[in-house]
């Protein structure tokens, strides 16, 4: 019976020890939010608006309110991103094609709209921590860059359009 005893103590002393080894070795997956924050203002490009000469053409298009949320990406603290880009892809989720209005539904705006809504439905997919940083870093740029492509093609169409007026 005393051996029992002695032998549980020394395997819960053991499994002790080994626990405290697991502890060790864990590796922090804490987020450097700050260093998100300086990426987010320092290393994105510059937001491309759509021309405000043109808006009794854009203004007919529902989705133009949710493309231009995009912009608040500088705005936002880091930390509140993930919540963000989540309501943004509930948003983006709604709007169709068929919604976009005749004069806009143009395959250059169709397909630039299309990669604006992948690259929403795919960042707000990333998870954000220390292991993918650097993939949530580039989702963020291919966002900004659809973006910024999707609104200068808006620009040029529209242009386009009230020239022939």
């Amino acid at each position: 019976m005393n051996k029992i005893i002695q032998f549980l103590l020394v395997t819960i002393f053991l499994n002790s020890c080994s626990n405290i080894s697991n502890k060790n070795n864990f590796q922090d997956n804490s987020i450097n939010y700050n260093q998100l924050n300086q990426f987010v203002r320092d290393s994105l490009p510059q937001f491309v608006l759509i021309d405000e000469k043109y808006l009794d053409i854009v203004d007919l298009w529902d989705a133009k309110p949710v493309i231009e949320s995009t912009l608040q990406i500088i705005s936002k603290d880091s930390k509140t991103l993930p919540f963000f880009f989540e309501s943004l892809r509930l948003e983006i989720e709604k709007i169709q094609i068929e919604q976009i209005p005749y004069d806009l539904k143009v395959p250059q705006i169709v397909g630039r709209f299309r990669v604006y809504k992948t690259q929403i439905l795919k960042i707000s997919e990333t998870q954000k921590n220390n292991l993918n940083m650097n993939l949530y870093k580039q989702n963020l740029l291919d966002l900004v860059n659809s973006y910024n492509a999707l609104v200068n093609m808006v620009n040029i169409i529209s242009k386009d359009i009230d020239q022939k007026k």
